[in-house]
C-alpha cells in the first residue's frame, strides 16, 4: 500500500496544507486548509482523488480558517484540533480579517482530536497515542501525537503499517 502526501502552500503566511491520499482507493484527507480553497481544490482535481475528511493539527487561523467552508462544500467531517484549541476557533472571525485572510466563521469540529499521552519519551521508544486515518481497502495509517516545541497540541505523522509507505508528492504549480 502506498500513501502519498501532496503539499499545497496556502494563505498569506504560505502555510503548507497537506493532502494525504491512498494511491489505490483515491480517497484523501486534507490537513490544515487555512485558506486559498481554490488551490486546494485544484490540487484535489489534479490528483484525481475524492476528499473524505478534513484534519486539523491545531487551531491557528493559517491552519483552519478554510476548514468549515471546505467541509461544507464537500460534505465531509472535520476532525481535530484538540479541544484545548477551541478558543482559537472561536476567534476566527476577528483573526482572519486582522491578518488579511478574508472572512471565516467560528466552528466546532465533528470530532475533537483525542487526548493522548504527551509525556516525553526516550529515543527509539514506541510512539504513544494515535489518531487513526483509514482508507477503505488500504488499511489504517496512524497520525501519532507528539509534543513538539512550544505547542504540545501539535502532531507529527508516522505510519505504523508494515509494508506501507509515505511518498511525498508535489503537484504541479
Amino acid at each position: 500500500m502506498t500513501l502519498k502526501l501532496a503539499i499545497v502552500p496556502v494563505t498569506p503566511f504560505e502555510q503548507n496544507c497537506s493532502i494525504v491520499f491512498c494511491e489505490k482507493t483515491k480517497e484523501a484527507a486534507v490537513v490544515d486548509p487555512g485558506g486559498d480553497l481554490e488551490k486546494i481544490e485544484d490540487a484535489l482535481s489534479k490528483l484525481d482523488v475524492k476528499l473524505c475528511k478534513v484534519l486539523l493539527t491545531h487551531g491557528h487561523l493559517d491552519h483552519c480558517a478554510g476548514a468549515k467552508e471546505l467541509a461544507k462544500k464537500w460534505q465531509v467531517p472535520i476532525e481535530g484540533p484538540h479541544h484545548l484549541e477551541k478558543f482559537w476557533l472561536d476567534q476566527l472571525p476577528e483573526q482572519t480579517v486582522r491578518f488579511g485572510f478574508g472572512e471565516a466563521e467560528p466552528f466546532e469540529p465533528d470530532r475533537w482530536r483525542p487526548n493522548v499521552d504527551l509525556r516525553p519519551r526516550k529515543a527509539k521508544q514506541s510512539l504513544r497515542g494515535g489518531w487513526r486515518l483509514s482508507f477503505s481497502g488500504a488499511g489504517t495509517v496512524s497520525a501519532v501525537i507528539e509534543a513538539t516545541g512550544a505547542n504540545p497540541t501539535l502532531f507529527s505523522v508516522a505510519c505504523r503499517n508494515p509494508g506501507a509507505a509515505f511518498q511525498p508528492f508535489f503537484p504541479a504549480a
